[in-house]
């Protein structure tokens, strides 16, 4: 927002803090209306900006605090302690400021607990000038912080005076909200106590009673001037000259005339609290009465009471009541009647709309039999959970009456006495289904018959201790099986250890002599015809015949080579290297392309795609197969193709190797054998049969050869570990 769209008040608040920064006298025209101060939101006041204010103090206190009002609105301002905390720096305010008194102030911008405050840094008395003109206020406008600390006039009916000190408090209802008027006994035009029932208006500073949020609670007037407060419409009658209606007739139909006013009614004493509340009863029913009233009143007594109807709880009652006693008489007799009773008679005043009959019996004495559920502590005392029927109620006990009554045990069974409480709220439409009591006295509560030694207590506890023996023989049970589960497991493992390790070694004891027999046909062979062509070489040489001799060398080079590369071979057919982090197929590949070498036969190698992962030992033995049978189709097929295929039957968990070639076939009733040092084929079963597998041969002369290697799963053994 540009300065120009900015109110003239912002803008000179704005001025005025910038020329005390810069330490520029302000002038009288730098003065902030205290509306547009007001305006400034909480972070702008709590940046603390430097104003100064005119206006005519309205209030003043401990000379430290004033309210200061000009044409716009008012502000609370107040000068900071000093170093103790206990009074105002530099001696406080000057003397000659007292409301009435036209002030400069100089200080800085804050937000206090409700709205916005100045901090004084200095004030200057202009001298004296007139009050401003009260403004006639709505209460609940005012409870909302719209007339915060202004000089206001409010009416309201006067509701009772409480002497504090010099002062003391009259206490209003305006638009029925209360207010507190903190005023001199003197400026009241009459005897306080004689202007119960009377309107009256004030002139006075308000204030507000406000919690830690900042929200306004409630509004008290102070600094009422001398004549601030008059009379506008004097009480009709003394309050016990005016006309008695019915306990029950306080808030009923017909209205009264005068809404809000004094309402004076009879009734015996059912229970007094001097000061604080007093029950009467007559009848079905009976009221609560709130009075500051010490009148000495026991059960029995007929009091006559005059007080402001109370329609803050579910049953109307009377508020700030005058007491009197009209005479005495015996205690009065509870009514015999139970809860549930009780219950159903509001229940059905609900249900069909209309007035209970013969009363709902709310601030009735009455009196039944109950079991107790549990008793508790509260804040005012304790309370007594009641079963009565099929009701739950709840009797409120005081803090004196409490410890004792808090001894008896769950279960028992009680006679009790009480005062019945609404305990349903103050919603109209709320069913009336259940309620409580009050308790004057230990006395009305009576010990029938202890509870049973089975007490729910007891019981739970016993159960309780057969449900932990049944429960620790249950993980007693559960750890032994656990136990015998993981032994069992233990002993599975080291048997497959076993095995495998059984099989390891006869494929182990089968490779070495397959190897020695392929060192004894191919590289001891070849080494021995490379030594006769090197003696050969020699003897060339000793002749003279150096060409010869060089052709003879030569040869036995080819023949050295020829050894190393069948000496590699052997090598590699004892590796299975390739498997490493590989599944079945990968590995196949990579031993086919390494024994094909880049020359024919073409080797082509096919895997299921769901081939799961493999055992180690299986994997690694069908791999040792398939490269045994490429090798073998390499060397002595003569074919031109050789397919490898890798199937998975996952329904009866089977995986099967196929080694196809389109060579020359043999037959294998003469084919050469382990007699012959030949272990080619022998190998390849007992690898087979190692692991639980087949292996089955397919082949005759001038149709290839198919070998296929067969080895089924159990349930769970797909792991490469």
């Amino acid at each position: 927002m540009g300065t120009t769209a900015m109110q003239p008040g912002r803008v000179a608040t704005i001025v005025v803090a910038l020329a005390v920064a810069a330490g520029v006298r302000i002038a009288a025209a730098a003065v902030t209306p205290i509306a547009d101060l007001r305006q400034l939101s909480r972070r702008e006041m709590q940046a603390g900006p430097s104003v100064t204010i005119r206006g005519v103090a309205t209030w003043q206190a401990k000379h430290a605090m004033l309210t200061v009002q000009d044409r716009t609105a008012a502000i609370f301002c107040y000068l900071p302690k000093d170093a103790a905390g206990d009074e105002p720096a530099e001696g406080g305010l000057d003397p000659g400021i007292v409301p009435g008194t036209e002030v400069e102030i100089e200080g800085t911008g804050e937000w206090g607990g409700f709205g916005p405050r100045v901090r004084i840094t200095q004030v200057r008395p202009l001298g004296p000038t007139p009050l401003p003109e009260p403004q006639v206020v709505d209460p609940v406008r005012a409870a909302q912080g719209a007339h915060d600390v202004e000089f206001v006039r409010l009416e309201g009916v006067v509701l009772g005076w409480r002497p504090i000190g010099p002062e003391g408090e009259l206490l209003l209802e305006s638009g029925g909200r209360p207010c507190s008027v903190f005023c001199m006994a003197d400026i009241v035009p009459a005897d306080p106590e004689q202007l119960v029932d009377a309107v009256v208006s004030v002139d006075g500073v308000v204030f507000p009673r406000f919690n830690t949020r900042g929200e306004c609670q409630e509004i008290y007037l102070t600094g009422v001037p001398a004549g601030g407060v008059q009379i506008v419409e004097p009480a009709a009658s003394p309050p016990f000259d005016a006309p008695r209606v019915g306990l029950e007739s306080i808030a009923r139909f017909p209205a009264r005339q005068r809404p809000g006013r004094l309402v004076q009614t009879e009734g015996t004493v059912l229970h007094a609290v001097p000061g604080v509340v007093l029950y009467l009863g007559d009848g079905a029913g009976g009221i609560m009465v709130k009075t500051d009233s010490r009148e000495p009143l026991v059960p029995g007594d007929r009091a006559a009471v005059a007080g402001f109807p109370d329609v803050s709880g579910p049953v109307a009652g009377l508020k700030h009541a005058l007491v009197r006693r009209l005479s005495s008489g015996p205690p009065p007799e509870p009514r015999a009647i139970t809860p549930d009773e009780i219950v159903a008679v509001n229940m059905r005043s609900h249900k069909t709309g209309t007035i209970a009959e013969p009363g709902d019996f709310i601030g009735c004495l009455v009196r039944h039999e109950a079991t107790l559920v549990e008793a508790r502590p509260t804040e005012s005392g304790g309370e007594l959970l009641l079963r009565a029927g099929s009701s739950l109620v709840a009797a409120r006990v005081s803090l004196r009456d409490y410890p004792r009554l808090s001894t008896m045990a769950p279960g028992s069974e009680l006679d009790v006495t009480g005062i019945v409480e609404p305990a349903w709220g103050r919603d109209p439409q709320a069913p009336p289904d259940r309620i409580g009591l009050l308790v004057r006295s230990a006395a009305d509560v009576r010990l029938l018959r202890p509870p049973s030694w089975w007490t729910p207590r007891r019981l739970f506890t016993a159960l309780a201790t057969v449900a932990g023996v049944l429960l620790a023989a249950v993980a007693w049970g559960v750890t032994l099986r656990r136990e015998v589960a993981v032994q069992s497991r233990r002993l599975a493992g080291e048997m497959e250890r076993r095995r495998e390790a059984a099989i390891e070694f006869r494929a182990a004891l089968a490779e070495r002599t397959r190897l020695a027999n392929n060192l004894h046909d191919t590289l001891l062979q070849g080494l021995a015809g490379a030594v006769l062509q090197l003696d050969a070489c020699r003897y060339k040489l000793e002749s003279g015949q150096p060409q010869a001799a060089q052709a003879q060398l030569a040869k036995s080079k080819r023949m050295v080579q020829h050894a190393a590369n069948d000496l590699r071979n052997s090598v590699w057919a004892l590796r299975v290297a390739p498997l490493e982090g590989r599944t079945l197929g990968e590995s196949i590949e990579i031993v086919a392309g390494h024994l094909a070498g880049g020359t024919s036969p073409q080797i082509v190698v096919r895997a299921a795609a769901d081939l799961p992962p493999l055992p180690e030992f299986v994997s690694g033995n069908l791999l040792l197969v398939a490269q045994e049978a490429i090798r073998n189709a390499i060397h002595h097929a003569a074919c031109r193709q050789i397919e490898v295929d890798a199937a998975w039957d996952s329904h009866d968990r089977v995986v099967t190797l196929t080694v196809r070639d389109d060579g020359r076939g043999f037959d294998p009733t003469e084919a050469a054998g382990t007699a012959q040092g030949h272990f080619g084929l022998q190998v390849m079963r007992e690898r087979m049969d190692g692991i639980g597998g087949t292996l089955t041969l397919d082949t005759q002369p001038g149709r290839g050869t198919t070998v296929a290697a067969r080895c089924g799963l159990a349930a769970g053994d797909q792991s490469g570990s």
